[in-house]
């Protein structure tokens, strides 16, 4: 991972240094996307923005985001291709009653399709994804292009391998690839757990229920003791 992240970075710096100077930070985070076929078609990922902005304002909200401000995500892809599909969208105003946004907009070039093949580079811009006045829109309104509407059948498989920049890094276990935390990390997730706990007892007994709960304490408990200490 490292050596891609850093060709990729590379290729960020000589292309887009001039016009967003975060392009020149390390990429940090990689996931990984596996695309195949699940017998019935169906969509495999749905139309969304990566980092997660004001519904009203369109304000970059740093509390929801663990991608860092400005900063590209990139996508290799591995395998068989598949099309990626970016459509434009507005948010709700209040002349739309009660229904519910984001709403999709029609028009000229509001609608493009991208096909990742095998090798390929995939760079998404967070211009794409602000919530700004685009002049070549017919909406009057603040857009901003959602990605996803990914489909994909047949005998193979499509892979991305997802770079980002993250404000956020969790220790994980060599061995497993698991997150593990700390005791006070640890405190603070059970502290966020617990008032589902009530709720779930009701469909699941009691018992069994603490007894889940106290297995994956201990599993994870294990993971940072063995990476911490």
């Amino acid at each position: 991972m490292d050596k891609v992240s850093s060709a990729i970075t590379k290729l960020l710096i000589e292309n887009h240094a001039h016009e967003n100077p975060v392009s020149n930070e390390e990429l940090v985070t990689m996931t990984m996307i596996a695309y195949y076929d699940k017998t019935t078609e169906t969509c495999q990922l749905n139309y969304h923005r990566d980092c997660t902005y004001h519904h009203l304002s369109g304000r970059f909200e740093k509390g929801k985001n663990s991608q860092k401000e400005n900063s590209f995500t990139c996508i290799l892809t591995i395998g068989d291709p598949r099309d990626l599909h970016f459509k434009l969208h507005r948010n709700k105003q209040p002349s739309d009653g009660l229904k519910e946004g984001p709403f999709p907009v029609d028009g000229n070039h509001t609608h493009h399709v991208f096909t990742l093949t095998h090798g390929s580079l995939f760079v998404l811009s967070p211009e794409d994804e602000k919530t700004v006045l685009r002049q070549f829109s017919e909406c009057k309104r603040k857009t901003f292009w959602k990605h996803g509407n990914v489909y994909f059948d047949g005998d193979g498989m499509s892979i991305g391998l997802v770079f980002r920049v993250t404000t956020t890094q969790y220790a994980c276990d060599t061995k497993s690839g698991m997150a593990v935390f700390s005791e006070s990390e640890w405190s603070e997730i059970e502290k966020s757990c617990a008032k589902h706990i009530k709720k779930m007892a009701e469909f699941v007994g009691s018992d069994e229920m603490h007894t889940a709960m106290s297995d994956i304490r201990s599993k994870y408990r294990d993971m940072a003791s063995r990476k911490f200490n």
